[in-house]
């Protein structure tokens, strides 16, 4: 008897698993997964020309995605079903591709929890990256300081080119930002060094599981917030 490629069979139950969950909301507004940034940007490639030169657009996000739904738009038409279903497609690559990843600098097991993890957290960087040291045994005030120190270069060089290609038109946003990364810069770490390794595992625990419960709520169409990490 032939052996089941665990890979493939993984990848299915993967796709599956984000069709049931997005099939409820796949002829709702574009807000119901996040495509309310990417639309307009779309609708001017669709209605326009297929370029990549986007800054006035795209708000500083690289094009490929733009020019992947205004691509299939200009095929299949301007539809929230075929938006709706590039998001399902990234969404099962990006858990596809985590997973790999994982199983290749670790193994099978890793690459599940990272995929999942990913699925669940529901975050871009912050949850992701902590979460994920956490799962490999990594300290957890390791894992918030070493998330933190990634993330400080990332934000620091996105903020100097959206400086330099668009500029700030709202400083006084700028100014209210500053100050509440000022206060949590040094009140965050503060926290970080009081708190206890046990209850700081069960604070970081909790909030990840809220976090990821929230997005599956959502996307389930059941409630209706802005989430973002």
């Amino acid at each position: 008897m032939k052996k089941i490629n665990l890979d493939i069979l993984y990848s299915i139950l993967l796709f599956l698993l984000i069709i049931l969950l997005k099939y409820p909301v796949l002829n709702l507004p574009y807000y119901w997964d996040d495509m309310n940034y990417v639309i307009s940007t779309v609708d001017y490639i669709y209605n326009n020309s297929f370029t990549p030169f986007l800054w006035e657009y795209s708000l500083g996000h690289p094009p490929f995605f733009f020019l992947f739904v205004g691509g299939l738009f200009k095929v299949f038409g301007n539809s929230t079903l075929i938006a709706h279903l590039s998001i399902i497609l990234f969404s099962f690559l990006t858990l596809l591709f985590t997973y790999l990843i994982g199983k290749k600098l670790f193994n099978r097991k890793v690459g599940i929890i990272s995929s999942f993890n990913k699925g669940m957290s529901g975050g871009g960087f912050g949850p992701v990256v902590t979460g994920g040291q956490m799962v490999l045994g990594k300290d957890h005030k390791g894992s918030i300081g070493c998330t933190t120190a990634a993330e400080f270069p990332i934000c620091i060089i996105g903020f100097l080119l959206y400086l330099l290609t668009k500029g700030i038109s709202n400083w006084s946003l700028i100014y209210s930002l500053g100050i509440g990364a000022l206060i949590g810069g040094f009140t965050g770490p503060w926290l970080t060094k009081k708190i206890n390794k046990k209850s700081l595992k069960i604070i970081v625990s909790i909030l990840m599981i809220t976090l990821g419960i929230l997005i599956l709520l959502k996307t389930a169409g059941i409630i209706n917030l802005k989430i973002s990490a």
